[in-house]
């Protein structure tokens, strides 16, 4: 059984890290934590899952590990002031 690449060195936003885990074990691991974060802006699943992405976009992250800081109580969301 070979290595699965998350993607090609040398591409914009992509590295040769080997995926570690299964991929559903990974998912389930975001999906919770974006229940989590719904949970704390008080917002929709969908609302939740683009604030992950967001905070793993603009911090360099990868969204797998903005989750598991969410699930480990290390990051939180608060709801904008509005």
């Amino acid at each position: 059984m070979g290595w699965c690449f998350a993607g090609t060195a040398g591409e914009p936003g992509r590295t040769d890290e080997p995926l570690l885990g299964p991929l559903d074990a990974q998912w389930a691991g975001i999906n919770q934590a974006a229940g989590v974060v719904s949970a704390q802006l008080n917002s929709t699943m969908t609302e939740a899952y683009l604030r992950l992405r967001v905070h793993a976009f603009l911090s360099g992250r990868r969204l797998r590990h903005v989750a598991d800081d969410v699930l480990s109580g290390e990051l939180r969301f608060v709801p904008d002031a509005r």
